[in-house]
């Protein structure tokens, strides 16, 4: 009797490990199955549009402006001084290039006035030296 008990027991533990590995089986089948056939979840329920709109628009604060950093600010300063100094130089150029111009008028009638004084004074002279000559 004793050896049918064991016997018993054998088979007993022999058929637990097989179901165990019977249920393992159909687990991994039925999820491998899952994954081929392509399981999707339901599609969310459809919800209601949204009701009408009646009444003024809601009152949205727009955010303020970034600031302006003062490095910007300093270059802008900078760069409008810079500018104003351009134009204070371009028109001291241009009296320059005017006042240049009458030095040469200038200087142009002077030698015309020295060419003339010179052929008087050479005319005086001529006439001097007839006068003596005579």
């Amino acid at each position: 009797m004793k050896g049918f008990q064991s016997l018993s027991k054998i088979t007993g533990r022999i058929l637990s490990i097989g179901a165990m590995a019977m249920l393992a089986m159909a687990l991994y089948t039925g999820s491998a199955g899952a994954c081929v056939m392509g399981v999707t979840p339901p599609p969310p329920p459809v919800l209601p549009p949204p009701p009408p709109f009646n009444g003024p628009p809601p009152h949205i604060v727009p955010p303020p402006p970034p600031g302006v950093p003062p490095s910007v600010v300093k270059a802008e300063t900078s760069a409008t001084v810079a500018e104003n100094a351009a134009n204070n130089a371009e028109t001291a150029a241009n009296n320059a290039q005017h006042a240049a111009a009458d030095a040469m008028d200038a200087a142009v009638d002077a030698e015309n006035s020295v060419n003339r004084a010179n052929k008087a004074v050479n005319k005086a002279l001529n006439n001097f030296e007839k006068s003596v000559m005579k």
